[in-house]
């Protein structure tokens, strides 16, 4: 094991994070570890020891590409200095090279937004897709929101259903909140205000203020007995936890 000790005054917080995850990647080192001892502490030495890293070589490539992601998020993105985002992709680049479906999340949005990289639909679609194929949830409502506003793909309703649907489903917020849209507008699916409202009341009972209010709006084009069964249908989603909604 090799233990690395900095003094603070040496290294910037931005040289650090780099220093951090080039020996992830650069050497085949993993970060396993970081502790800093009640003696040290209490030691009064002027040495940085949050700056000591535990090192040891990891047992599969995997382990690699999961602390790299670890590290991408744990330091989050500047939006006002594009040089590091640069940086920051380049590595999110290489563990979603790798198959990280967060890192293959991550570059996905950097293409689509345009940071640290020039905006580029196509090349975010192919990374969401990635990502989306591998299960993440995020990646799947973003894919979906794609697909709903025609960005890298062809606009195609029924694709964003169902990409958002397959993230509902493991409860993500936002594409249940977005189903509930589509249910309303018959986008990508036959207009359901019975279906509309009960995602959207999965949504606001999870303290979603913007769902509560949208569902207000729903219930106008409602019956009373529609928003009893909608209200039903929620509760029973929820206790299947959202597989079977």
């Amino acid at each position: 094991m090799i233990i690395w000790i900095f003094p603070a005054e040496v290294l910037s917080m931005k040289q650090r994070h780099f220093l951090l995850i080039y020996c992830l990647i650069g050497s085949g080192m993993v970060l396993t570890s970081f502790t800093i001892s009640d003696e040290a502490r209490s030691s009064g030495n002027n040495t940085d020891l949050a700056s000591a890293q535990n090192w040891t070589r990891p047992e599969s490539g995997d382990a690699n590409t999961y602390k790299i992601h670890q590290l991408l998020v744990k330091h989050q993105i500047d939006h006002d200095d594009f040089q590091y985002q640069l940086e920051i992709f380049r590595w999110h680049l290489l563990a979603a090279g790798q198959g990280n479906p967060d890192s293959q999340l991550k570059v996905g949005i950097m293409y689509r937004e345009g940071i640290g990289v020039p905006l580029d639909y196509d090349s975010a679609v192919k990374w969401l897709i990635l990502s989306a194929e591998q299960g993440n949830a995020s990646a799947q409502n973003n894919l979906g929101e794609m697909y709903y506003h025609g960005k890298g793909v062809h606009p195609d309703f029924e694709a964003a259903f169902n990409w958002y649907l397959l993230a509902a489903k493991q409860g993500d917020l936002d594409s249940q909140y977005n189903l509930g849209v589509m249910y309303a507008n018959g986008h990508g699916v036959k207009q359901n205000w019975v279906s509309a409202y009960m995602w959207m009341d999965v949504v606001a009972n999870r303290g979603d203020v913007g769902a509560a209010e949208t569902r207000a709006k729903f219930a106008k084009n409602m019956t009373f007995t529609q928003i009893e069964e909608a209200k039903e249908l929620a509760r029973e989603c929820v206790r299947n936890n959202y597989k079977e909604c």
